[in-house]
């Protein structure tokens, strides 16, 4: 019995190629195979079919046979099988009708070719695009996070967690004249400068100022020390009007 090493021609579904011989002859018509995909320790990863006795049938042309490794009605490969499990090596078997016995066709082979690492590419690119799409601008709700995370964004920052630069600025203390006109922004000074209206005056303070005085509201208690002592205050001729200085003077 031989068998030659089969070629890796393309991406999953794989295309392999191999020959097969008995006693010298080559094989000639349809035999029933299986195939195998397994790791270095001997992990079987991916069949042909649901179990290890589930094989196809494949037409031999003077010993060389075709077949596509996860198409022809065959289990799919999945894309990350090349991805997790980078050493692989092909397991296949024969069935010798004549002797009516499975025969394990070896050396099992690695996949190796450019096709396999094209795979495993094209998954990786396929993996990276559903990550980028898993987090564009506006994917991630609030209800997608969990308690845990939610509990960090509603609790209260205490000034323990603050950076050393922002506490700093927060205690740091203004000293008198500090600040002149040259450091207040263009908005401060028009504030400063604008004129207050009626308008902007609160409600309380317009309601003082449209208030009326009432007869005999105001007590001497009520003026201030001032006001009291200019009505006690002695009243000389300078502080006369002209008109009344001139009416004292009249002869």
């Amino acid at each position: 019995m031989a068998f030659t090493s089969g070629t890796i021609l393309s991406a999953a579904p794989v295309p392999f190629s191999g020959k097969i011989s008995v006693n010298g002859v080559n094989f000639d018509g349809t035999a029933q195979f299986t195939f195998a995909l397994r790791d270095a320790n001997g992990t079987v990863h991916w069949r042909n079919g649901a179990d290890a006795n589930a094989s196809i049938e494949v037409p031999v042309d003077r010993g060389h046979y075709i077949v596509l490794l996860g198409g022809q009605g065959m289990t799919s490969i999945g894309e990350e099988l090349f991805l997790d499990h980078p050493e692989l090596y092909l397991q296949v078997r024969f069935y010798r009708a004549d002797a009516q016995q499975w025969l394990h066709l070896q050396p099992d082979q690695r996949i190796t070719s450019t096709p396999h690492a094209l795979t495993a590419e094209l998954a990786r690119n396929a993996l990276l695009a559903q990550l980028a799409e898993s987090v564009r601008a506006g994917a991630i709700t609030l209800d997608m996070l969990s308690p845990q995370v939610l509990a960090e964004l509603n609790a209260t920052i205490p000034r323990s967690r603050l950076a050393a630069g922002i506490r700093q600025d927060l205690n740091a203390t203004l000293s008198a004249g500090a600040v002149s006109l040259a450091n207040l922004g263009p908005d401060v000074l028009a504030e400063l400068n604008a004129t207050i209206t009626r308008s902007r005056l609160s409600a309380g303070i317009r309601q003082d100022l449209n208030a009326t005085l009432s007869a005999g509201t105001v007590s001497l208690a009520n003026l201030g020390p001032d006001v009291l002592a200019e009505l006690n205050a002695t009243i000389s001729r300078a502080r006369l009007a002209p008109g009344v200085r001139q009416d004292l003077n009249r002869t």
